[in-house]
């Protein structure tokens, strides 16, 4: 997979994606994905969640929820339940 993530304006990115299926050694099929990626703190995203419902919320470690998620940690997972 190919990714080129360009900024967009100051907290949302567009990620263009390129899948290929290969086939004995010979691409048979591409596919583009765009994607746009709003960038969120973590205090303003746990404000919308609340706002929206959202009464259980655990953040986790991103690739590896066992653990809490670190202050310098670029990507981090949610957990929510209403």
């Amino acid at each position: 997979m190919d990714k080129d993530s360009n900024i967009k304006n100051l907290d949302t990115y567009l990620s263009l994606c390129k899948y290929e299926l290969m086939e004995a050694g010979k691409i048979i099929h591409t596919e583009i994905e765009e994607l746009r990626v709003k960038i969120y703190e973590q205090d303003q995203l746990m404000e919308m969640l609340k706002s929206a419902g959202f009464k259980h919320i655990r953040t986790l470690k991103a690739f590896d929820q066992s653990s809490e998620p670190a202050t310098q940690d670029e990507s981090i997972v949610y957990e929510c339940r209403k």
